[in-house]
């Protein structure tokens, strides 16, 4: 379904916008986490591209686990309605 797809996008290698990539890149991962959880919080509503933005950033933030959890957490949660 669209959010199982919006959620395996979040973890393609290539999911990361470059504006992300660059906050990265200048040591700025704290910004990143904190855009990240505003994105989430929208992506549980329905924005599923939010949902696969904040997956990919929180990943690279260094999140992964958090970001596992998260997209499992909201499949779960869509299949119990």
């Amino acid at each position: 379904d669209r959010l199982a797809g919006a959620i395996r996008d979040g973890f393609r290698r290539d999911a990361l916008p470059a504006d992300v990539q660059a906050m990265i890149a200048d040591n700025r991962s704290g910004e990143v986490v904190l855009i990240a959880l505003v994105q989430l919080a929208e992506g549980a509503q329905g924005n599923l591209r939010s949902l696969s933005q904040s997956l990919a950033a929180l990943r690279a933030a260094g999140f992964e686990d958090t970001a596992r959890r998260a997209g499992l957490q909201l499949l779960l949660l869509d299949r119990r309605g």
